[in-house]
């Protein structure tokens, strides 16, 4: 299916707490009127919103080098070698 054409319907939306910005939105009938806007209320309302306007929305296809702003993590081992020596060995 791909992204939501529109950045604030997506899981990486930056400004999902700042109330001013998020009341001029088409989501705001999905959140509570007063109070702070977690990450979990944000993606609720969003998934109550797609579900209720899925024929509205226009999705597009694009590829994301780092979906949802995740940082990408390494590990570090030490594995041997034929002579007991031991070489560090990075995953990613």
């Amino acid at each position: 299916m791909g992204l939501p054409r529109e950045e604030w319907l997506r899981e990486d939306f930056s400004d999902y707490s700042n109330r001013d910005a998020v009341s001029n939105l088409p989501i705001s009938e999905f959140l509570h009127e007063t109070g702070y806007i977690t990450k979990r209320i944000y993606k609720e309302a969003v998934e109550r919103y797609i579900q209720t306007h899925k024929d509205e929305i226009e999705w597009v296809q694009e590829r994301r080098v780092n979906p949802a702003g995740y940082k990408q993590v390494f590990i570090g081992v030490w594995i041997r070698d034929g002579n007991s020596n031991f070489v560090p060995l990075i995953l990613f």
